[in-house]
C-alpha cells in the first residue's frame, strides 16, 4: 500500500458500579498488533487487513481474571493469540487514512466478533468504546468519569452533519449535470424513493462524468467513514424521471431499506439511512 499503519487493539471490560448517570468501564488488556497477515483490496479504494495480536492483560485485567476464575468463569492466558482483520480507507475530507470495522476472532478458528477499542487523546487513553466509527474518534472523556451518553449524541450528530453537508454538496454538482444532460431540472424524492428505480453507479463512473465540470471530485464516504451508495442516469432517466441518489448507512453500516418513504427521522438515530434524491434531501436527521 505505500504506507506502514500501527494499530493497537483493545478490549473493554465492564465493572458492576452504577453511579445514577451510567457505568464506569476499565480497560482490562492492550492488544498489540505483531503481524501483518494479508492485505486485500476492497472496492472504492478500500483495503481489509488481516492480522495477528497478542492480548496482555493490564493489571485491574489480570485482578478480573482472578475473581472470574473464583466463581468459575475462564479468561483466555495472558499472551493469547487472536486473528484480526479491520477495513482501512483514506478519506479525502480529513486528509487521513481511517481504520473501520475492526473484529477478532480466536486463532484456532474463525469466529469473528465486533472488537473493542480506545481512543487515544493528548497521549492518554480517555475514552473507550465497542466498534469502530471513526466519528468517535473524535469524542475524549476525561479518564475515570462516567461513560456520557451526551458525548456519545455528540459524535453521532457531528457524523450526521458532516453527511448531510457532504451529500448536499455533491447533490447541487449532480443536479447542475442533470439540467444540462436532460434539460430541465430533476423532480425532486416525491413522497417515497424506491432504490431500484436508480441506477447503481461505482465513483470512479459518476466521476469520468460529472468531474472537473460540475463536481471537484466526487465524494466515497460518509460521516462515519463509510462508504455512500450511488444512482446516477447515465443511460437515461428511470420511471418518473428519476436519475439521481445517494446514500449512506448510517452508523450501523447496513442500509435500512430500499424503499424510503420521504421525511426527516430522530437525530438520536445514529444508525438510520441518510438519503438525498433527484434536487434534494430525502432522508435527513431532525
Amino acid at each position: 500500500m505505500g504506507d506502514t499503519f500501527r494499530a493497537v487493539v483493545t478490549d473493554r471490560g465492564g465493572s458492576d458500579y452504577w453511579n445514577g448517570d451510567g457505568a464506569y468501564w476499565f480497560v482490562t488488556a492492550h492488544n498489540e498488533v505483531t503481524e501483518i497477515l494479508r492485505i486485500s483490496g476492497l472496492p472504492d479504494g478500500e483495503q481489509e487487513v488481516l492480522f495477528a495480536f497478542e492480548e496482555h492483560y493490564t493489571p485491574i485485567g489480570a485482578e478480573v481474571v482472578v475473581r472470574a476464575a473464583g466463581i468459575g468463569d475462564t479468561w483466555t492466558p495472558d499472551g493469547t493469540r487472536f486473528r484480526g482483520k479491520a477495513t482501512v480507507l483514506y478519506d479525502a475530507f480529513l486528509e487521513k487514512y481511517v481504520v473501520t470495522g475492526v473484529m477478532r476472532s480466536p486463532w484456532a478458528e474463525e469466529r469473528w466478533r465486533a472488537a473493542a477499542w480506545f481512543v487515544e487523546c493528548d497521549g492518554s487513553k480517555r475514552t473507550v468504546r465497542e466498534g469502530s466509527s471513526p466519528a468517535g474518534s473524535s469524542v475524549c472523556r476525561e479518564r475515570g468519569t462516567v461513560a456520557s451518553a451526551a458525548a456519545d449524541g455528540e459524535a453521532c450528530r457531528d457524523a450526521q452533519r458532516e453527511t448531510v453537508r457532504r451529500l448536499s454538496e455533491m447533490g447541487r454538482g449532480l443536479t447542475e449535470w442533470y439540467a444540462d444532460r436532460f434539460g430541465g431540472a430533476p423532480p425532486g424524492p416525491g413522497s417515497a424513493v424506491r432504490v431500484s428505480h436508480y441506477a447503481a453507479v461505482t465513483a470512479e463512473e459518476a466521476e469520468a462524468s460529472v468531474v472537473p465540470t460540475y463536481l471537484e471530485r466526487v465524494e466515497r464516504f460518509d460521516g462515519w467513514g463509510r462508504s455512500l451508495s450511488l444512482g446516477l442516469g447515465l443511460r437515461g432517466l428511470g420511471p418518473g424521471g428519476r436519475a439521481l441518489l445517494i446514500r449512506s448507512r448510517g452508523s450501523d453500516g447496513a442500509f435500512d431499506t430500499d424503499d424510503y418513504r420521504v421525511g426527516a427521522f430522530p437525530g438520536g438515530d445514529c444508525g438510520a439511512d441518510i438519503v438525498w434524491a433527484d434536487g434534494s434531501l430525502a432522508k435527513w436527521p431532525k
